[in-house]
């Protein structure tokens, strides 16, 4: 029998600033971490200090950013982007690919000739779950990723503790918290959350992605009730949870189900807070 895997807002997170996922395949036991009310563990928010020209604050949402470099040739980052939107002396924006995504998945990305790197989501987007790293076996989120593709093609250092998080549609935010798990064959994988009352919701959202062989069948389920299921292969499903069915100061269920060993089925869940 598997032991009961808790987040109890929530899991864990290295010392520098990135999630760690929850699952059965990115769990790492040592660094699990109970959070209360008084014990504000996890991922800090903070706005970054751009002082750069044209990033679309009032559009952007989930966010990640860098400075690795004092100074960007604007021209040299051009190999790094899918498509660019728009393009100036001294910044350009346009997005970036990551794996396993499709192209309308793929985040934005502003850098700007000061040395600023900021991808992210519109704040209108499907889901902030966006983020999660479906293509990626290691602590990660297709924020940072995108991030790393500019600094490779540039020349510039890269390190991802020191990418810094932000949601511009909610600066009141302290935190953020990622799950990452993966469907268990034959029956289901569950983990259980339980957000404190103290704690102020602004959004708990999911991404599934399902694919292989009979993947039809395959599902997530919330406290007993699918919320998405079927085969997704390129793109993704997201959603929101409401306060509605995603009460605070209760344990919560989540189950995730592979019916075939030789398919794939995930599940991201992203919870943003104030505590």
């Amino acid at each position: 029998m598997k032991n009961k895997k808790v987040l109890s807002i929530l899991i864990a997170f290295v010392a520098c600033a990135i999630t760690i996922f929850f699952g059965t395949t990115f769990l790492t036991g040592n660094l699990q971490q109970r959070l209360d009310g008084s014990n504000s563990a996890g991922i800090a928010l903070a706005a970054p200090t751009l002082d750069s020209p044209a990033f679309p604050e009032n559009e952007a949402g989930i966010s990640a950013y860098l400075r690795p470099a004092e100074i960007i040739n604007i021209e040299d980052t051009k190999p790094a982007f899918s498509s660019i939107d728009d393009e100036h002396e001294n910044y350009i924006i346009g997005t970036v690919a990551v794996a396993q995504m499709a192209e309308n998945e793929y985040p934005y990305v502003y850098v700007a000739s000061n040395g600023w790197i900021v991808s992210y989501y519109p704040r209108d987007y499907r889901s902030d779950a966006v983020i999660t790293p479906f293509g990626y076996d290691f602590l990660t989120t297709n924020l940072a990723e995108a991030i790393r593709t500019v600094c490779e093609k540039v020349s510039a250092p890269f390190q991802i503790e020191s990418i810094g998080y932000y949601h511009f549609g909610y600066p009141e935010a302290t935190g953020i918290v990622l799950a990452l798990e993966q469907g268990g064959y034959d029956r289901p994988d569950v983990f259980y959350i339980t957000v404190p009352d103290s704690f102020t919701l602004c959004s708990v959202a999911w991404g599934y992605r399902s694919s292989g062989y009979q993947s039809s069948y395959n599902y997530a389920a919330l406290d007993g009730v699918q919320f998405a299921s079927g085969i997704t292969e390129e793109h993704k499903q997201f959603g929101w949870f409401d306060d509605t069915n995603f009460a605070k100061g209760m344990e919560h269920r989540i189950e995730v189900y592979l019916f075939s060993n030789s398919g794939l089925v995930q599940l991201g869940l992203v919870i943003i807070y104030r505590d």
